[in-house]
């Protein structure tokens, strides 16, 4: 069994204090961004994308 591609099946969305740090510490676990820090619009904070190094694609979410 292999992970769904990026755009299929269900996403896990994991709230965070710090989007900035928590790309930073993805990084150096070895997982890569897919998406930049990106806000959401009206006042519903921030979003990024990675895939961790299982192959998993995740997001994170921040209010700041």
């Amino acid at each position: 069994m292999k992970p769904a591609e990026e755009k299929y099946g269900s996403q896990i969305t994991i709230d965070v204090n710090d989007i900035q740090q928590t790309l930073n510490d993805i990084k150096t676990a070895g997982g890569s961004i897919t998406k930049s820090k990106t806000e959401i619009d009206g006042g519903h904070g921030f979003y990024a994308c990675f895939q961790d190094s299982n192959g998993n694609h995740l997001q994170i979410h921040s209010r700041v």
